[in-house]
């Protein structure tokens, strides 16, 4: 492997990582599932981008506050479900 093709691999891989490194796409993805099934009424639907690192500064939204958002619509909808069924 020459010296050209070698920086072209490393490059490639700093740019679109495998395996644990991408492990953050999972997570996002499972953080998006839950959001939406606990969201509140009202709420939009979280997308698995929303969940994802912003590696380059680039997202609108302050993701520490949609975070914050999902986690006390997630806690209110847990102690709806915890009141119907009588526990």
């Amino acid at each position: 492997m020459s010296s050209h093709e070698f920086t072209k691999l490393i490059v490639a891989e700093k740019l679109n990582p495998r395996g644990p490194e991408r492990m953050d796409l999972g997570f996002a993805t499972l953080a998006s599932l839950f959001a939406n099934a606990y969201r509140g009424k009202g709420q939009s639907t979280s997308k698995t981008a929303d969940f994802m690192p912003d590696f380059m500064g680039n997202r609108k939204k302050n993701l520490a506050e949609r975070i914050r958002q999902t986690g006390k619509a997630m806690a209110v909808s847990l102690a709806r479900n915890k009141k119907k069924k009588g526990s």
